[in-house]
């Protein structure tokens, strides 16, 4: 189904951010801030795989909900974002080679 990745997506995310805010607050007893909250995730996904997998999945999952997002902006679409969101999908194709975003 095409429409499954705007129907888990968010719950998704939320999962995510939410264990990992979870697991920062328990190592550093404070809350972070965002960017502290991006540089935790990155330094767990050197030392875990699988959060790479997981970080690498939401930004397929946001540069797809972008992209659907210029065809609908605008009644003729919104080509500044839609060359955007293809400036952040290449380097994503350019290590994967996935060609059906």
């Amino acid at each position: 189904d095409p429409r499954q990745l705007d129907q888990e997506y968010p719950e998704f995310l939320q999962a995510v951010c939410g264990s990992a805010a979870v697991y920062f607050f328990k190592k550093y007893k404070r809350v972070p801030s965002v960017t502290e909250f991006h540089q935790y995730m990155l330094e767990r996904a050197e030392k875990y795989p699988v959060v790479a997998l997981v970080i690498l999945y939401t930004r397929y999952a946001e540069v797809a909900k972008m992209m659907k997002m210029s065809e609908r902006k605008l009644p003729r679409g919104n080509g500044e974002l839609f060359f955007t969101t293809l400036r952040f999908a290449l380097p994503l194709f350019a290590m994967t080679h996935k060609k059906d975003y």
